[in-house]
């Protein structure tokens, strides 16, 4: 018997087993909560139920140009957010970082949102 199967008792195989089985839990907890995620913005993209003034502080840049189906940088260039952190920054960040009035800003992407011609 090997060195390895020798120091390997009933407990610590109970408890390894034990442990894979959490670590496997948790993996499928995950994906099935990124999945539901990924699920409810196809939704809403798909039926498009977001209408410019519903735009938030919250919301990050990425988010928008997927419900709305904006080119990657168009709020970028039109905005002219120089931020490393675009698209993923949510709007009142990027207020912060430029020190902007965060009112101010929204009105801005909820203007520049309903500009955009295809």
């Amino acid at each position: 018997m090997s060195r390895i199967a020798r120091h390997i008792t009933w407990r610590n195989l109970v408890l390894l087993i034990l442990f894979a089985l959490l670590l496997s839990f948790v993996a499928v907890h995950l994906y099935v909560r990124q999945h539901q995620a990924t699920a409810a913005v196809r939704d809403l993209v798909r039926h498009r139920t977001l209408a410019p003034q519903q735009i938030q502080g919250w919301m990050t840049y990425e988010y928008l140009n997927v419900v709305f189906k904006l080119p990657p940088n168009y709020l970028r260039d039109t905005l002219s957010l120089n931020s490393p952190d675009y698209p993923s920054l949510t709007i009142k960040q990027s207020a912060r970082e430029s020190n902007a009035d965060l009112a101010t800003l929204v009105s801005r992407v909820q203007d520049a949102v309903r500009a955009y011609q295809p």
